[in-house]
């Protein structure tokens, strides 16, 4: 009689001992996991750590507004060089305003934080 896996009742006594060996590697991997998640909690609650992160995020954000403002700004000037209507050139240029004023915020932020 053959069960799961092409073995029989003999199949483990013929192996011997193989199944702690196996339980054994199966600890060892649930430790290092374990110690993995532990190295990372740790890393995150790191206030020095978390600090870079911030003002990482700040960077990016600033970097990022200043681009879209940039763009913008270059829109509009684009349409009220191609006589595009007022009220385009308006909506643009208000678009963009805000994003000016986004970005100039997060720089401030990113400066009192350094």
């Amino acid at each position: 009689m053959t069960g799961f896996g092409g073995g029989g009742p003999w199949r483990d006594r013929a192996r011997g001992s193989s199944w702690r060996a196996g339980a054994a590697g199966v600890v060892a991997g649930v430790q290092q996991a374990a110690d993995s998640v532990f190295d990372a909690v740790d890393r995150w609650t790191d206030p020095r750590a978390r600090e870079v992160r911030r003002r990482k995020r700040l960077r990016q954000r600033g970097i990022r507004y200043s681009v879209v403002s940039t763009a913008g700004s270059g829109a509009a000037v684009g349409l009220a060089l191609l006589s595009a209507p007022m009220w385009e050139v308006a909506v643009v240029s208000g678009g963009s305003g805000i994003v000016v004023f986004a970005a100039a915020r997060t720089v401030q932020q990113y400066r009192r934080a350094r």
